[in-house]
């Protein structure tokens, strides 16, 4: 990650309005053992894998769901049932992930596919009141990145993404 930022002006009249801040991590797992997570202020945490396993229009089995859920790793690909196997394919690959804050009271995460023009886009992904500005990318076992904006409720109209 890089950072660099220059500030050339009168500060009597020109402020500083927003700022970004942007990474990327290499993820080795699987994207079925990929996950993305965010933390509210009250303890809460929004999370999901980036390949979502329980959007087949099949039953995935708790054996293959649960650990998606938990965060942990899910079984070998080959041990899953057949009835999913071949669709598998056809899942969204969730890429990017935003939080918006956008009251002291109201916070909504969005995410989409990194498919070009064929990109899918869901602007309701989560919903709450107040984030605490910690979120999490990684896997289930080759380690994550923690990243977090501190005031992120009381500078509502951020957000964070990955």
């Amino acid at each position: 990650m890089v950072h660099f930022f220059i500030y050339d002006a009168d500060q009597t009249k020109d402020f500083i309005k927003g700022m970004g801040l942007r990474f990327s991590t290499p993820l080795s797992d699987e994207p079925s053992n990929r996950h993305i997570r965010f933390v509210s202020a009250d303890g809460g945490i929004w999370g999901e894998p980036v390949l979502v396993m329980s959007g087949l229009r099949r039953d995935a089995t708790d054996a293959v769901l649960t650990p998606q859920f938990e965060g942990t790793p899910t079984s070998d690909p080959s041990t899953w049932p057949t009835s999913i196997t071949p669709f598998v394919s056809e899942l969204a690959l969730w890429s990017d992930f935003t939080l918006d804050q956008l009251s002291s009271e109201h916070y909504t995460i969005s995410k989409r596919t990194n498919a070009g023009r064929a990109a899918s886009f869901i602007p309701y992904a989560g919903i709450g009141t107040r984030a605490s500005g910690l979120g999490c990318v990684g896997g289930a076992t080759a380690g994550s990145v923690v990243f977090g904006l501190q005031g992120l409720v009381q500078l509502y109209l951020n957000n964070m993404s990955n």
